[in-house]
């Protein structure tokens, strides 16, 4: 599990659902999923580039 923080705040929960699948939960309760590509090096902030 992963905080993404911006502002000195908690923007978002990022948690690895396996097999590429990666679930993004806002402090307010939104919720999105995104897949990861095969070979991603880094794939947490693959995931917080997506969602920011």
């Amino acid at each position: 599990m992963w905080f993404l923080e911006q502002g000195g705040r908690i923007a978002a929960t990022i948690i690895d659902m396996g097999g590429g699948m990666w679930r993004v939960r806002a402090p307010e309760g939104n919720v999105r999923t995104v897949t990861i590509p095969d070979g991603t090096i880094t794939p947490a902030l693959y995931v917080a580039e997506r969602v920011t």
